[in-house]
C-alpha cells in the first residue's frame, strides 16, 4: 500500500512541497517575469552569476504566436547542431514520439495560433552551471487538446550565461508571458 506524504506513519519523513527537480526538498524563487507589450521575435534571459545562488532554473511560459508552430530554447547564444532532443506527443486519438540527435535548440513546445487561446509550457533546466555536466531539459506541454513531454541536452559542459527563447517563425504574440525561476536544492 502507499500512502501520500501527509498521511505517512513512518518516523522522520520527509514531506516535499514539489515534485520539480527529482522529488527532492527545494525552493523556487522568481527571478524575473516577462510579459509582452507588444510582439517579439525573442526573449532573451541573463542569467551570468546566478550559479552560486541557484543549482536548477525553471521556465514556465504561456504563449501565443501569429504564424508558428513551436518555441524553442538555445543556450549562450549557441545556433549550431549542439543539442539533442525527444518528445512524447499525445492528443484525443494517438500517441507518437519523436528524437533527434544533432539540432540547433531544444523545443519547449507548441504555441497557441489564434486569439483565443495561449499554450503553457514549464521547462526544468537542471544542472545549468556545472562544470562537469551537460545541461538537461525536461518540458511539459499543453495546448488545447493535447499534451507533450519533452526531454533534451546541451552537449556542451560550459555554464549556461543566458538563454534565447524564440518561435519557429513569426512572433509571440502580446501578452505572451515568460517567467524564469531559480532552484535550490
Amino acid at each position: 500500500m502507499i500512502k501520500s506524504a501527509l498521511q505517512s506513519s513512518l518516523t522522520n519523513d520527509v514531506k516535499y512541497t514539489s515534485m520539480s527537480v527529482g522529488n527532492l526538498p527545494s525552493s523556487e524563487y522568481l527571478i524575473t517575469s516577462t510579459v509582452l507589450s507588444g510582439t517579439a521575435t525573442e526573449v532573451i534571459f541573463d542569467v551570468t552569476g546566478l550559479g552560486s545562488q541557484f543549482r536548477h532554473l525553471k521556465l514556465v511560459s504561456s504563449v501565443q504566436s501569429s504564424g508558428s508552430d513551436g518555441f524553442n530554447l538555445q543556450f549562450n547564444g549557441v545556433t549550431s547542431a549542439s543539442y539533442a532532443v525527444h518528445v512524447l506527443f499525445g492528443n484525443n486519438s494517438q500517441v507518437l514520439s519523436a528524437a533527434a540527435a544533432s539540432t540547433s535548440f531544444i523545443g519547449l513546445g507548441i504555441m497557441g495560433d489564434d486569439t483565443n487561446y495561449y499554450s503553457a509550457s514549464e521547462a526544468d533546466i537542471l544542472d545549468p552551471f556545472s562544470p562537469n555536466k551537460n545541461t538537461t531539459v525536461r518540458v511539459l506541454v499543453g495546448a488545447r487538446s493535447f499534451v507533450q513531454l519533452r526531454s533534451g541536452f546541451w552537449n556542451n559542459t560550459a555554464a549556461v550565461t543566458s538563454l534565447r527563447v524564440f518561435p519557429n517563425s513569426g512572433n509571440f504574440n502580446i501578452n505572451s508571458r515568460f517567467s524564469l525561476y531559480g532552484v535550490t536544492a
